[in-house]
């Protein structure tokens, strides 16, 4: 996906274009000397004046220019256009002399480049457009080089044909340099890096010039220049996905959004703008700071900044989106830069400091107090920010007291002072074991290590942006829900709780129909427990170890922490005049990313469990055998959806058996021991190498011998929430986010037939052995170009009916609304968002068989009930099994019966086995922490597009 900050996109295509120019001015300039004076370029880098004369050489000699070319130009001209017009702003009010030399480089820049657009029939193309507007191109920058100059013909015509289904002879692409992440502090190499590479490009050959180093250079007016342009797209980037996230919890108050996707949306949200940052500001080390950022856009005073700034947005009437720039209304610069946000952070940590002792100081405390149910629409602009100060306060004080808990009581038992500023309160820190934070553990210990730090440390060069975007984040999900949306008030949600989703899921108050994690964790370690001592199975005991553990620490610390009830070390709650829970209560955010990270945990929890627990493999194998053998006339539709998800898991590649079921049984047996034995030292090796220090380390799948699935949520948390890092070989086939990258795979052709077929790719293997056909994969890639309907419903011999089972015609239908949004009214953040919610969703409340949304605990104490009511019966009809078996104290019970039946395929027993299951029959539905769709529960989201019929705003202006 195109990048969405302005600054990268920018410094890309910039750099993508001067490759272009130079490589095509080169070629020409080779091959014909006497027709011009120009000499070769063997630097990558180009004035603003050469890239007009090279654009000249370069429309006598190419025609037509690649349409890739003009929308380079058009980018490059668009971000320094809506630059230019948010600075002209601020110096016609009050004129500054650099932001004005600034200003006269942009025009520069912007008139020599509209000018070698022009040159080269750049608004040809725009007219031609207006009549036929065409896709936008998303290719990589392998394929934009190698298939551009393959049709590069030096006779004045260029293949268009040849561009698109050809790579045979491309020119060279250029080496690339890794770029690595600048850190704090290390301002000095980046710059010396920079400074080296120039120096390594002298003399050289076009094509060994890195990538990173083909430029248009500038002087030290420039410089400054593009760090206004930086500052500027990471504040329109914040804004951005401010408003998408505002939406998200938005429609979670009102709409039933399940708090955890929105919880997900936020780590995304944060990850994308950490990324941009790291990279912005790896060409401006020392300048990072939000404080730097906020100072160089206001010129150093927001509220004399106060009216002159307007947003700069791209102008949708425009022929080109990118290129096109209009003036909105009039901005609150304190809230559209979250100055506010960014101001109650460093008051806390200031008071915080003063005397490290988790209680404010009393002239800060004389500003806390703070009514939960204040009516925000009866009150004034100026109360309202009081009361979202004081909030704000009052919850990071909660907030680091819950998380340096344990090391402040540690210190305090020890009656030894310790250096809290020293301390290490990283996610990887010596105190990650101990889980209270779940969801915010990296903002919390971001916080924390400057709180703690001595009175008076000024930590504002510190402050980042993402750290401040995630605060005013958290701060916005509780004002959404009291109908404090952007810069409209509206009635608060109603009844909406917080821990509306937390509720479910723990199920404490132990509901006689509920499968809460907390009771089955309770009843699944007794079980494990009980069945240790029956059976020779060792690991039984440490599965229900951990199982104690984990639901320990959910009781404890999730939606509800220890602290509400008081600790001798640690100050009560900031809230405990209103809600003694206020960290949790009044923190939509926290309970939704906290969620999410207790799901990722219950699942791989879960795994961990059926790795080492066959019971739940063995009645999927039972079950099968009596369907195919006609014991059972239906599935058990609870074994069924389990069959069709952990497929691969259960049966050896996958293959589901319709005969020979011992040997398939068998087979499985010999291939999870054969794991079982290679894995084991991988394991050690791997544990010896890192620390395993937290739950996520000791319950990682890839140590798991044979159930490995991973949950969406542990991709993205190992990919550091960032999507695009996930690799094919792990992207959940198949997902939304899988279809976006098979959508996009590289067509070849095929020597054979001539026609175009998706490359041999990773992605595309996984899909053939999940059971798609290649004709299916086909059909459904060009139904999501061509926006075909999907026939509903399937038909017996249609397409639809060759789907794998366990993916349902809803969530393909799902799916492909979601990639064939009209992108052209949606921002790269809000399509994106839109794509992740479907599989989301289908993950924790709308598939067949969500993985999250899953209690396994209480599937696996189904599948010991089984066995149980098997033995109990097998008992009563004095069946020789029951003392061949039972009675035998060496012999594995459960797993003994299954082998014998299965082997000698009694029919008695088998007759047994099927009554116990239909007299004992589980819907899959039956063990969703959270009610299925459809069946008029707060989780039946409505479709995008009934959306804003249905919640016409009903909001009231604020003050």
């Amino acid at each position: 996906m195109s990048p969405s900050n302005t600054y990268i996109r920018y410094k890309r295509d910039q750099k993508l274009l001067v490759y272009w120019l130079i490589h095509a001015s080169n070629a020409i300039i080779k091959s014909f000397p006497a027709e011009t004076t120009i000499p070769l370029n063997t630097s990558g880098e180009i004035k603003i004046s050469t890239l007009v004369s090279l654009s000249e050489v370069i429309s006598k000699r190419i025609s037509p220019i690649p349409t890739s070319i003009y929308r380079l130009f058009q980018s490059v001209i668009g971000a320094r256009r809506q630059t230019h017009l948010f600075f002209k702003q601020l110096a016609a009010e009050d004129p500054d002399p650099e932001i004005e030399a600034s200003n006269v480089s942009h025009e520069y820049w912007l008139n020599g480049l509209v000018k070698a657009f022009a040159i080269l029939g750049g608004e040809t193309w725009l007219s031609e457009r207006q009549n036929a507007p065409d896709a936008a191109d998303e290719g990589d920058e392998d394929e934009i080089f190698s298939n551009k100059f393959a049709g590069l013909n030096l006779d004045g015509e260029y293949d268009e044909d040849e561009e698109e289904e050809t790579s045979e002879t491309p020119v060279k692409m250029p080496p690339r340099v890794q770029k690595k992440g600048t850190k704090k502090g290390k301002g000095k190499k980046g710059k010396k890096a920079k400074g080296k590479g120039k120096r390594a490009t002298e003399g050289a050959e076009p094509a060994d010039i890195p990538l990173e180093s083909y430029c248009i250079i500038e002087d030290q007016t420039g410089l400054v220049t593009d760090y206004l342009l930086a500052a500027h797209s990471l504040m329109m980037e914040w804004s951005d996905l401010r408003s998408c996230m505002q939406e998200a919890w938005r429609r979670v108050a009102y709409l039933g959004l399940h708090s955890a996707i929105a919880g997900s949306f936020g780590h995304i949200a944060v990850a994308m703008l950490s990324k941009s940052q790291v990279e912005i500001m790896a060409d401006f080390p020392g300048h990072d700071s939000f404080e730097t950022i906020m100072r160089t856009i206001t010129r150093g005073n927001p509220d004399k900044a106060q009216g002159m700034l307007r947003m700069v947005a791209p102008d949708k009437s425009s022929s080109d989106n990118s290129a096109g720039t209009v003036l909105g209304e009039e901005v609150d610069v304190r809230e559209h830069m979250m100055i506010h946000a960014y101001e109650d952070l460093v008051d806390f940590i200031a008071d915080f400091q003063k005397t490290r002792s988790g209680k404010p100081t009393k002239s800060m405390l004389k500003t806390l107090h703070w009514d939960p149910t204040l009516d925000l629409s009866q009150a004034s602009s100026d109360v309202r920010l009081k009361w979202r100060r004081a909030y704000t306060i009052n919850w990071l004080y909660d907030l680091v007291n819950v998380f340096s808990s344990e090391a402040v009581e540690s210190r305090n038992l020890k009656g030894e002072p310790a250096d809290l500023a020293s301390v290490d309160w990283s996610i990887h820190g010596p105190w990650a074991r101990s889980q209270r934070m779940f969801g915010l553990g990296e903002f919390a210990g971001e916080v924390t290590k400057l709180a703690m730090q001595k009175p008076g440390t000024d930590v504002r060069s510190k402050i980042l942006p993402h750290l401040v975007f995630q605060l005013q984040c958290i701060v916005d999900s509780f004002c959404v829900v009291r109908g404090w949306i952007g810069d409209t008030i509206t009635s608060p949600a109603d009844d909406f709780c917080a821990r509306r989703d937390i509720d479910p899921f723990l199920d404490r108050s132990l509901q006689d129909d509920g499968v809460g994690y907390l009771r089955g964790s309770e009843f699944m370690w007794a079980e494990l427990k009980m069945a240790a001592i029956r059976n020779p199975e060792p690991e039984y005991n440490v599965v229900a170890e951990l199982g104690a553990r984990v639901g320990g620490d959910f009781k404890d610390w999730l939606g509800e922490t220890l602290y509400k009830d008081g600790l001798e070390s640690i100050p009560p709650s900031r809230f405990s005049n209103s809600n003694a829970n206020g960290l949790w209560e009044y923190s939509p955010y926290l309970c939704g990313t906290g969620l999410l990270e207790a799901l990722e945990i219950a699942h791989g929890a879960s795994m961990f469990m059926w790795d080492r627990v066959r019971e739940p493999s063995l009645i999927v194998h039972l079950h099968n055998m009596l369907v195919k053998k006609g014991y059972l006339d239906q599935p058990v539709d609870l074994i069924d959806e389990l069959t069709n998800t952990y497929r691969n898991e259960f049966f050896c590649k996958g293959k589901i058996p319709e005969s020979r079921f011992f040997s398939a049984l068998y087979a499985v047996m010999l291939r999870d021991a054969g794991a079982k034995d290679s894995s084991s030292h991988e394991i050690k090796v791997q544990r010896l190498k890192r620390n395993v220090n937290t739950v996520h380390d000791f319950m990682d799948e890839r140590f798991n011998s044979v159930y490995r699935t991973k949950s969406l949520a542990r991709l993205l948390r190992e990919a550091y929430w960032v999507p695009d890092r996930i690799s094919d070989d792990e992207i959940t086939v198949p997902s939304s986010l899988a279809l976006l990258r098979l959508r996009r795979t590289k067509r070849v052709i095929d020597p054979a037939t001539g026609a175009k077929t998706l490359a041999d790719t990773v992605l595309l293997r996984r899909y053939r052995e999940a059971g798609w056909s290649d004709e299916l994969i086909s059909w459904l890639v060009g139904a999501l170009d061509d926006a075909q309907p999907l026939d509903e419903p399937p038909q017996p011999n249609g397409r639809l009916s060759a789907l794998p089972p366990g993916y349902g015609h809803k969530i393909l239908a799902d799916s492909k609304a979601s990639l064939h949004l009209d992108k052209g009214n949606l921002s790269n953040e809000e399509f994106f968002f839109r794509i992740l919610k479907t599989d989301m969703r289908n993950q924790i409340v709308l598939g067949p068989c969500p993985i999250l949304g899953l209690s396994y605990m209480w599937i696996t104490l189904y599948c010991f009930h089984i066995f149980s009511r098997i033995e109990q019966k097998l008992k009563e009809l004095k069946h020789p099994y029951y003392d061949r078996i039972y009675c035998d104290p060496e012999e594995s019970k459960n797993m003994g019966l299954t082998f014998t039946v299965m082997e000698e395929e009694d029919g008695a027993c088998l007759r047994v086995i099927a009554e116990c299951l239909r007299g004992n029959p589980a819907c899959v539905g039956d063990y969703f922490y959270w009610p299925e769709v459809g069946s008029g529960s707060v989780y039946s989201e409505e479709p995008e597009d009934e959306l804003e019929d249905k919640h016409e705003h009903e909001h009231e202006n604020g003050d």
